[in-house]
C-alpha cells in the first residue's frame, strides 16, 4: 500500500492551488498532522481503517470536514483521496459532476464518512 504524509498531501495541495489560482497556505499544520495519522489509526494491533477504501474515505472526509488549509479544502480531500485509490490500484467509475456533488455534500454535512465510502464502493470498477 501506498500511504499519504503531510508532505503529499501538502504537494497534491499546492498542484491544486496553482491550476485554481488559490492560497496554497496550510492554515493548522498539527491539524493536518493529526487528519492523516487518523487514516492509519490502530485499535491495538487493529486498524480502524483496514481497507484501501476505507483510509481513503476517512482522508477525504476528514480533509473536507476539517479545514487544515487555508483555501481548497473540498477540492484537496476529494482530490486527495482520488489520487489515494488511484495509486493503491482502485479505479472508480466517476464524472466531474459525482465528484463535486459528493464534496460539497460531505462540506455541507449531508454526507460524512460513512456516505463517501459507500460512494466509492458503488462507483468502484471491478
Amino acid at each position: 500500500m501506498i500511504k499519504f504524509n503531510k508532505e503529499k498531501v501538502v504537494l497534491l495541495h499546492n498542484i491544486l492551488m496553482q491550476k485554481l489560482d488559490g492560497d496554497a497556505s496550510v492554515k493548522d499544520s498539527e491539524l493536518l498532522k493529526e487528519i492523516i495519522a487518523n487514516v492509519y489509526s490502530t485499535y491495538g494491533e487493529a486498524e480502524l481503517y483496514p481497507s484501501i477504501e476505507e483510509k481513503a474515505a476517512k482522508l477525504g472526509s476528514s480533509l473536507i470536514s476539517n479545514y487544515a488549509f487555508a483555501e481548497g479544502n473540498k477540492e484537496i480531500g476529494m482530490y486527495a483521496m482520488l489520487v489515494f485509490l488511484e495509486l493503491n490500484g482502485v479505479k472508480l467509475n466517476l464524472s466531474d459532476d459525482d465528484v463535486y456533488t459528493m464534496g460539497m455534500a460531505v462540506a455541507d454535512g449531508s454526507s460524512d464518512y460513512y456516505s463517501l465510502l459507500k460512494w466509492i464502493e458503488k462507483h468502484r470498477m471491478e
